[in-house]
């Protein structure tokens, strides 16, 4: 079947100074405008189109996971209203069932590639050494002084680990992290696995299960809202239609109810001592 675009242009009433587009299939309107300073844009990319803002480096934050055990082929899922407070969701209770089709899967993180959603970091898995010394058979106990426990790794919820950032690399990374203001918000995400499914196909959920289904990423001074599910398939996803629509209809005040939302005037210095609490867990500047 052909692949459909569909643009709707939504303008102010005194001046047409802001975009709304929604994308679908493979296609996606050009992104250059999304840090003008005189326009505010909203670029929807749904289902397959949305790997373009990411691969093209327009949005910051996210990725796209390649599953090896998903099988998610067209089915219904089901998916909770993690941020009541954006506009995009307006009028949804705190459950919604989703169209979904494979893929694909995202994955927020502040820090880039990160450890994953369990608290751990790059290289850590079965015969991993946590010290880093020796070969993987020798005892992990680091030589010339008395051996202590190391401390368990928290356990964090997808949402924590989203936003979490190791420790022993904040300082190395700091100049790489967006400002608060411009984090990736995730609006809607897809349940644990054992209450994910609806109807239709599913195995190896548990690679579907809690990731973002619809992520909202500032650019500039417009937003690009990611879309894993496909909220207008075939005209049968009635109860999703909202999302875009709310999505189109504001496009220029999608950053309401975000927690590090900027205020007028002090963006910035809410911004550096955001951060600062984030990477030194004081205010403004290291101690």
């Amino acid at each position: 079947m052909p692949r459909v675009t569909c643009d709707t242009s939504i303008a102010p009433p005194i001046a047409a100074r802001s975009v709304q587009k929604v994308t679908s299939g493979s296609a996606i309107a050009s992104a250059s405008t999304l840090g003008s300073t005189s326009r505010a844009v909203t670029e929807t990319p749904i289902t397959a189109s949305a790997s373009l803002p990411i691969e093209l480096g327009i949005t910051e934050g996210v990725s796209i996971v390649q599953t090896r055990n998903l099988q998610a082929r067209g089915a219904v899922y089901n998916a909770s209203v993690e941020d009541k407070k954006s506009p995009i969701a307006y009028g949804y209770d705190d459950r919604v069932a989703v169209y979904f089709n494979q893929a694909p899967v995202f994955r927020v993180a502040l820090a880039g590639g990160g450890g994953g959603f369990g608290g751990g970091g790059p290289g850590e898995g079965a015969g991993a050494r946590p010290s880093g010394r020796g070969s993987a058979t020798d005892p992990d106990i680091p030589q010339g002084r008395p051996w202590q426990a190391p401390e368990r790794e928290p356990r964090r919820s997808r949402a924590e680990q989203e936003l979490f950032i190791d420790p022993d690399i904040r300082e190395f990374i700091r100049g790489t992290i967006p400002p608060p203001r411009m984090w990736p918000r995730v609006v809607l995400r897809f349940a644990e696995a054992n209450q994910l499914w609806v109807s239709g196909m599913l195995e190896g959920g548990a690679e579907l299960a809690q990731t973002p289904a619809v992520v909202d990423v500032p650019v500039g001074r417009g937003h690009v809202v990611l879309f894993a599910s496909n909220p207008m398939w075939r005209h049968e996803t009635h109860g999703n239609f909202m999302l875009v629509l709310n999505a189109a209809l504001h496009f220029d005040q999608l950053h309401v109810g975000h927690r590090t939302a900027p205020v007028e005037g002090d963006a910035a210095d809410d911004d550096a001592d955001l951060l600062n609490q984030l990477l030194y867990g004081h205010g403004p500047g290291p101690k």
